[in-house]
């Protein structure tokens, strides 16, 4: 189980990547459901 502030700052970066066209929506879309599915 993973603290909020560590799942927060993983969706930070996440954002982050998207943002700057480093991932696609596709794969921003998945890796975000993955990331807040790990509680």
């Amino acid at each position: 189980m993973q603290s909020s502030q560590t799942q927060g700052k993983q969706l930070l970066d996440l954002k982050e990547a998207y943002d700057k066209g480093v991932i696609s929506e596709k794969e921003y879309e998945r890796t975000k459901e993955d990331i807040l599915d790990q509680d």
